[in-house]
């Protein structure tokens, strides 16, 4: 019972993660359980997890709105070092889904 947001977060992320051409809003649920159960938990990992993950999503959320959008405010070098590491970006959120699966594994409670 004590991991059961933290399930239902690994469960959001890897329906964002693995189907293909998801949206973005598919991934906002999972700040909502990650916040909760690290807190909940207690745990500094988390935290950084859920930290990392939304500077992750607003990247993202900030190259395609700048993209799409000529009335969005652009900065050209924040764009172009997003475009150019997407592909890191991308390996990191897939890194931050096993990092989870990892951290509950490693817990032994379920």
């Amino acid at each position: 019972l004590r991991l059961n947001y933290l399930f239902a977060s690994l469960f959001i992320l890897a329906f964002f993660l693995f189907p293909t051409r998801v949206h973005e809003r598919y991934l906002l649920p999972v700040f909502a359980f990650l916040i909760v159960a690290a807190f909940q938990l207690k745990s500094k990992f988390l935290i950084a997890i859920y930290l990392l993950l939304t500077l992750i999503h607003l990247a993202n959320l900030y190259f395609v709105y700048s993209y799409y959008n000529n009335n969005f405010l652009k900065i050209e070098l924040l764009t172009n070092t997003i475009n150019q590491y997407s592909n890191i970006l991308s390996i990191l959120t897939i890194g931050i889904f096993f990092l989870i699966y990892a951290w509950i594994i490693k817990q032994k409670t379920i």
